[in-house]
């Protein structure tokens, strides 16, 4: 393991950023760039607080602090628990894109008017482990799929993971139609992507299985993101939309989890006529207990896949984004924020294609992964190399498939972030290598053999 993934995986980075508003930002930043282990905080006392409680490598204090507020934080910082770390400042770009997205000047994702090059597309890798599942959930036509109840057989798999260290993914996400966590090597899965090709890694899980054990064993094998679907508050609603499942169970994996490492858990849901009234109240409940980032989807058609989808679908969210506001929380509610749906010159451009690469339970790239009858496969994902993949996302974009002309994602609402602010700090702030990441990574490479990590303590 090279001192840059170490230094990612081990490393415990503090931010003391001004405004609450900067947090979705930077949580995605890091997580993007694959640190495991960093708290954001925005004052000096709040820094005093979680420096007495875990030992930072290194304080990054926001530009967006005048000099006297900076001078205040040094003072502070220089006695007691962050004595001898250092500390750097980071630029955070005064450029900003405020959201929904249709209000915003378009950014550099309209690829139909060349404005990407395919060296500038991240690989960023949807993989399936598996399509078996735990539950049976009404928005899910899971039964419908020709690859259902399938595990990944070991050499393909092996194939896979050679691949990602030959094209250096800038993220993996373990989650398809299956439950990951079903698949017996998950966590080998999770740590070989994390020490071996060094990129950051998350799941998507119902969180039955999301045990204290489990989930203490995702976090030392590297896990970034841990993101669990929960549809309800209460029993009925979600026994409704979640069959098999228990809700019980999943509150107390939550919660505990939430106890070992918040900052890696995250909330999802499927917004139905059935659980839009809890939808706020799920949202005030979990963020009371510390969750910051939460995510919901309108309810897709699974490219006309899914029966009865008009009596689930909700099409105005008006009144769902007032109820949420109104709560005035601190945590990010990122709507549609997965299935991309963006007009642009008055055309439809599904992201889904461009920001990932579905590979399947069997290997082969998918258009995506509503594709449940398997009739868009571009061939093995570990036959690709690097210009040839990038060549492949760029032609998907424009490509208009018979499942693309089914799907209802162009009724979507356009990706809607929730916050106080309402204020998205650009993500180019990660696209190079700083200053103090170099630091971090000369001092992991100078750790002694057998040194304790900071993971180990957290």
């Amino acid at each position: 393991m090279n001192a840059a993934i170490r230094a990612k995986l081990h490393s415990q980075v503090l931010v003391v950023t001004k405004s609450p508003a900067d947090y979705f930002s930077l949580r995605f930043g890091l997580t993007n760039k694959g640190y495991r282990n960093f708290s954001i905080v925005y004052d000096a006392e709040a820094a005093a607080a979680e420096l007495a409680s875990r030992p930072a490598d290194v304080i990054l204090v926001s530009s967006e602090f005048d000099p006297a507020e900076r001078r205040e934080l040094l003072t502070r910082f220089g006695a007691g628990a962050a004595r001898n770390v250092p500390i750097h400042l980071i630029e955070l770009p005064r450029r900003k894109i405020r959201v929904p997205l249709a209000e915003a000047e378009t950014p550099a994702i309209d690829t139909l008017a060349g404005r990407f090059g395919i060296e500038d597309i991240p690989i960023n890798i949807e993989l399936e482990l598996t399509s078996r599942c735990n539950a049976r959930c009404i928005f899910c036509p899971i039964d419908k799929m020709v690859r259902v109840n399938k595990a990944m057989e070991p050499d393909e798999l092996r194939s896979v993971l050679d691949a990602c260290k030959r094209l250096r993914p800038s993220l993996v996400y373990l989650c398809g139609v299956g439950e990951p966590l079903l698949f017996r090597g998950v966590v080998d899965v999770v740590r070989e992507l994390s020490y071996e090709v060094g990129c950051p890694v998350g799941i998507n899980t119902n969180g039955q299985l999301l045990t204290p054990e489990v989930y203490e064993r995702l976090i030392e094998a590297g896990i970034s993101l841990v993101n669990v679907s929960i549809n309800g508050v209460s029993d009925e609603t979600y026994g409704e939309h979640m069959k098999h499942c228990s809700l019980e169970r999943v509150h107390a994996n939550i919660e505990r989890a939430l106890e070992i490492k918040p900052e890696t858990i995250s909330l999802q849901g499927v917004i139905t006529q059935k659980n839009q009234h809890e939808i706020p109240e799920l949202v005030r409940y979990w963020t009371g207990r510390g969750v910051k980032i939460f995510t919901f989807n309108q309810c897709s058609n699974k490219s006309g896949f899914l029966d009865d989808h008009d009596k689930l679908w909700v099409g105005d969210l008006s009144g769902l984004y007032q109820e949420i506001a109104d709560h005035r929380l601190d945590s990010w509610v990122s709507v549609n924020s997965c299935n991309f749906a963006v007009k642009q010159q008055n055309e439809f451009l599904c992201r889904v294609p461009m920001n990932f690469v579905s590979v399947d339970v069997r290997g082969n790239i998918l258009h995506c992964m509503h594709d449940f009858s398997d009739v868009t496969a571009y061939g093995r994902f570990a036959d690709y190399e690097p210009e040839a993949l990038g060549e492949l996302m760029m032609k998907r974009v424009s490509t208009k498939l018979e499942i693309c002309q089914t799907c209802n994602a162009p009724k979507q609402d356009v990706n809607t972030v929730l916050w106080n602010g309402q204020v998205v700090t650009e993500k180019e702030m990660f696209t190079e290598v700083a200053p103090w990441e170099i630091a971090l990574a000369r001092a992991a490479a100078e750790r002694p053999p057998g040194a304790p990590d900071a993971l180990a303590a957290t």
